[in-house]
């Protein structure tokens, strides 16, 4: 009961600090309080300022209490541990184990320090594909993949699903009334092209995703597939198809599949060839680094290897 009354009238204090015409007693309150310790294990006190932080300004005395309680209880049960720690644990050991930590956070730190400063992220197309041209059996698939597009059609009304639909199975432009039509058409058509100007015409904005690889597995445990998904998108190219989550609908179609145990296509594995040079590139920027860091020292002899010498 008087832990209670001590700690309501710690948390008291701290309630009321806001209230500017009452600070002088509270700096007074606190100074006789302050070192009265609110708890000991063994030769280890808790005192007030070391709480006074953890309560939130404005909170009720109860709140106050539970807060400092569970502090207090949480102490205690570190103090205790520690206490039992230093019985049954060599000291000696811990400062080995301490100083070969601090070793390796202060390499850790240095090398952080060396590849934000030496460390080449610019990546390009080529350093991707020439890595993966050398590297080709790295990228086995482990599943069959698909070159996917798909737009939501949640929202759309019968018509311009319908008009959708049979853009999304196109794979060529459309034939015009004359041959010159047509070959002007086909000289600028594209079928992302093709599907926007769609939606541009009927206002219709959403997003678009095109020629994406993705694991049919993936979609098919993902979203409702229609009858016959499994065969048909294994066999029919273009496949064009509706698949809902959720109460949201998508149409989409794939053009082309890539068996399980052949090679990834780069533009699969991009991130991946990507995180592969990047990681290569770190280990040699480090490399090089320490190897200066050697010459430095043998040429301004602060580095010396010492060999056995017979006649010494």
């Amino acid at each position: 009961m008087r832990r209670a009354i001590y700690i309501t009238l710690i948390c008291a204090t701290l309630s009321l600090g806001s209230c500017s015409y009452i600070e002088e007693y509270i700096d007074h309150l606190e100074e006789r309080t302050a070192n009265k310790p609110l708890a000991r294990v063994g030769d280890v006190y808790l005192y007030p300022k070391e709480v006074l932080h953890l309560i939130p300004s404005g909170s009720s005395s109860e709140d106050s209490i539970a807060i400092v309680s569970k502090y207090i209880d949480s102490w205690a049960t570190r103090q205790l541990v520690l206490m039992e720690a230093h019985k049954t644990i060599s000291y000696e050991d811990l400062e080995q184990e301490v100083s070969q930590f601090r070793e390796l956070l202060l390499q850790g730190k240095y090398e952080q320090m060396v590849l934000s400063s030496l460390l080449d992220t610019v990546i390009t197309m080529e350093d991707l594909k020439e890595y993966y041209d050398s590297h080709q059996d790295l990228f086995i698939l482990d599943d069959d993949i698909v070159l996917f597009s798909s737009l939501p059609i949640t929202y759309c009304d019968d018509a311009l699903v319908k008009t959708l639909k049979r853009a999304f199975a196109r794979q060529v432009a459309p034939r015009l009334k004359t041959q010159r039509e047509t070959d002007s058409l086909k000289a600028v058509w594209t079928w992302k092209g093709s599907i926007e100007e769609i939606m541009a015409e009927e206002s219709y904005n959403a997003t678009l995703l095109v020629d994406k690889w993705v694991e049919i597995d993936r979609l098919a445990n993902t979203y409702i597939t229609p009858e016959g998904f499994s065969y048909d998108i294994k066999h029919a190219f273009p496949y064009v198809f509706t698949l809902s989550r959720d109460g949201d609908k998508y149409l989409c179609r794939s053009t082309r599949m890539i068996k399980a145990g052949e090679i990834a296509p780069l533009e699969y594995v991009e991130a991946q060839v990507r995180a592969i040079i990047l990681n290569r590139r770190k280990v040699e920027t480090i490399r090089i680094s320490q190897e200066n860091l050697k010459t430095e020292a043998l040429n301004n002899n602060k580095f010396e290897i010492f060999t056995s010498n017979e006649d010494n």
